[in-house]
């Protein structure tokens, strides 16, 4: 008879009908008004709108499953007196066929929230974050579980697993701590935070961060923590202790920051290289006098936040104009130069900034008492951006100029110039371009602009200096390889 009790008991339990949107809201207005805990174990409630702590409200809610489909379940918002604390509480945050904007869970604006044996469930087929936190909010986090993404929400421990893009993501002035979490493949980063974001990770083991089908710049900056700060003015901060770090695609680290100035980045290979700066996480200038090329790279990238096209040359006689307005939107940032200019003056279409100088047809519809002037160019070109750019770097100790040319030549003065005054790595491809025939026969799988980039991307990170030479494929790749 005891034992028969005990089972009609759980099964009048889980038959309770649910809490209704407007018996809630009463019952969190008496524990609110009385500081006394609103409990609801094993109760269901159903959330048609976000429920929102006003100014210095503080409710402390035990057991219970919240469904919603709205926006957010939760809100906190006003001053920072306020406090939503969750025990043991399950957030069922399905999706909404009649909207389709962003969703949160919970949303923590300009006040506390803690979260102690909770679980999250975002919706389905909505691309957001498990946990939001933006402005000057905080979030502290223990003994959480969250299946995201598609799944079903199950409690597993401390375990956040499957979110997409990203398990935890935080931005502006936001404070946020993570402790005692496991974070496992989360779609491009398990923890993400920007702008003057300040994280304190510890204690949590992450791992199998992976690319998801997202934005291909996006799927290249894959990372288990990053943290970014985006423009000038940001501080982000970052504080680690006692983490494990497994298998993450892209690393298991990225403090992100940092400004990269692409001179003549529109071409082919220009714009494999802004790619993969991009990639690495650097806010990339790209400059050129031709709009419609700066309006190309931006669309055939998916207008990047981070790229910034300015429209101005930095040929010799305008360079200087150019350089002090790139300055002045950088703040006087700049930590990392890649000078490239191409071998094709005469060329008619996607082309860098010295390609169409000379578009007369053929080099030999150049006049002979000019091409000494075509001939010189691409040396000048270098020299006056090394000359203005070099004394610009942030922190020459770490900052990085890096030439690449497909002549040897034309970087010689101002590298022989630079390497008196700054370690220069140099990257430079004596064939990069391959028979019609081969090229149909063996196509790349990926394009040799973005493999260039990439290895550009390499050697600003790792800001050593000293001459790299690749001669052909094998010699890139490795080197690629090598600068990972």
């Amino acid at each position: 008879m005891w034992c028969m009790w005990l089972h009609l008991a759980s099964l009048t339990a889980a038959c309770r009908p649910p809490v209704s949107e407007t018996r809630f809201a009463r019952l969190a207005a008496a524990a609110i008004s009385t500081g006394r805990p609103l409990r609801l174990t094993n109760r269901s409630v159903q959330l048609h709108a976000p429920f929102r702590l006003r100014s210095s409200q503080r409710l402390t809610i035990v057991g219970g499953d919240f469904h919603g489909d709205g926006h957010s379940l939760f809100q906190v918002e006003g001053s920072r007196q306020g406090l939503l604390d969750l025990r043991g509480v399950r957030l069922l945050h399905a999706s909404s066929a009649e909207r389709s904007e962003r969703r949160e869970s919970v949303a923590a604006r300009k006040r506390p929230l803690h979260v102690a044996s909770a679980g999250f469930k975002p919706p389905r087929r909505a691309r957001g974050a498990a946990i939001f936190v933006r402005g000057k909010g905080q979030l502290a986090l223990e003994r959480r579980a969250t299946r995201a993404g598609a799944a079903s929400l199950d409690l597993l421990g401390s375990r956040l697993s499957g979110a997409a893009p990203h398990a935890i993501c935080a931005r502006g002035e936001t404070r946020l701590a993570v402790r005692r979490c496991t974070i496992d493949g989360s779609a491009v980063r398990a923890i993400y935070a920007y702008h003057s974001a300040s994280l304190e990770v510890s204690d949590c083991s992450i791992s199998g961060t992976r690319s998801a089908e997202v934005g291909a710049v996006e799927a290249e900056a894959a990372a288990a923590v990053e943290v970014e700060a985006l423009r000038p003015t940001d501080c982000a901060s970052l504080s680690l202790s006692g983490n494990a770090f497994a298998d993450n695609a892209g690393g298991d680290l990225a403090v992100r920051g940092n400004v990269a100035w692409v001179v003549g980045g529109v071409g082919i290979v220009g714009s494999g290289i802004a790619h993969g700066l991009l990639a690495a996480g650097a806010t990339v200038i790209v400059n050129s006098r031709h709009e419609q090329r700066l309006e190309k790279i931006s669309e055939a990238m998916g207008h990047p936040a981070r790229l910034v096209t300015v429209g101005a040359s930095m040929l010799p006689g305008r360079a200087e104009i150019t350089v002090e307005q790139v300055m002045d939107m950088t703040s006087n940032q700049l930590d990392h130069v890649v000078a490239h200019a191409g071998g094709r003056p005469w060329a008619s279409g996607g082309g860098d900034e010295t390609s169409t100088t000379y578009n007369r047809g053929s080099v030999l519809h150049i006049p002979a008492d000019e091409y000494a002037s075509a001939a010189s160019q691409l040396g000048s070109f270098h020299f006056a951006a090394a000359s203005l750019l070099l004394p610009r770097l942030t922190d020459a100790g770490k900052g990085s100029y890096t030439f690449v040319t497909s002549s040897t030549s034309a970087a010689w003065g101002p590298r022989s110039y630079m390497t008196q005054a700054l370690c220069v790595a140099r990257q430079r491809t004596r064939d990069g371009r391959r028979a019609s025939a081969e090229r149909e026969s063996e196509p790349r799988e990926r394009p040799l602009s973005h493999t260039i980039g990439s290895v550009v991307a390499g050697m600003a990170a790792k800001g050593a200096g000293g001459l790299v030479q690749a001669d052909d494929m094998p010699e890139l790749l490795r080197l690629e390889q090598e600068l990972r």
